[in-house]
């Protein structure tokens, strides 16, 4: 079973389009290629928190996630991520824990899942209008920086589910899909 896929940014930033889209818990959801898609209506705590992330894995049956963010200064292709230093000045957990029975304080010390063969790296979550900032994508590998993923992670991982991160500098979803096809 493909795992379910989750976009950081809108599938249009990624040239990419759905077959069969619908929304629900403040996403959009759809299918590319063989994959199931998500993607958040806005980056913003109303659509990032437990009770969406919740409803969608029940909706979903995700078992398992890839979530997918836009990069700058971390080479060419598609880049394998291990962590995040959280830069944004956000938390979307913050305010909404214990959500049922989970904790008030989750453990955020191993977040991200890994292929034992994967050269990955860390990146700075800096959020969306710094991100939007920074100017031209650039792959130099000295300053790794995320869009949003350091604020997306700890939500799903909080509620148990098996988190794969990769990012790109060059936004071609056509590229991000067939990584996945032949990946996973």
């Amino acid at each position: 079973m493909q795992p379910t896929v989750y976009f950081i940014a809108g599938l249009e930033d990624w040239g990419l389009s759905v077959s069969e889209g619908s929304s629900m818990a403040g996403h959009l959801m759809g299918t590319v290629g063989s994959s199931q898609v998500l993607w958040p209506e806005t980056i913003s705590a109303a659509c990032i928190n437990p009770r969406n992330f919740d409803a969608l894995v029940k909706k979903t049956g995700a078992h398992r996630i890839i979530i997918i963010d836009r990069l700058s200064g971390c080479g060419q292709g598609v880049v394998p991520i291990s962590g995040h230093i959280n830069k944004s000045g956000y938390n979307f957990l913050t305010a909404v824990t214990p959500y049922q029975d989970y904790p008030r304080f989750p453990d955020q010390s191993n977040l991200y899942q890994m292929h034992s063969d994967e050269d990955s790296v860390t990146v700075q979550t800096v959020g969306p209008e710094r991100f939007s900032q920074l100017g031209r994508p650039t792959d130099s590998t000295n300053n790794p920086v995320s869009e949003a993923l350091g604020l997306v992670v700890p939500v799903f991982a909080y509620l148990g589910v098996p988190v794969w991160a990769y990012g790109s500098v060059k936004f071609d979803g056509n590229s991000i899909i067939k990584f996945l096809q032949t990946g996973f």
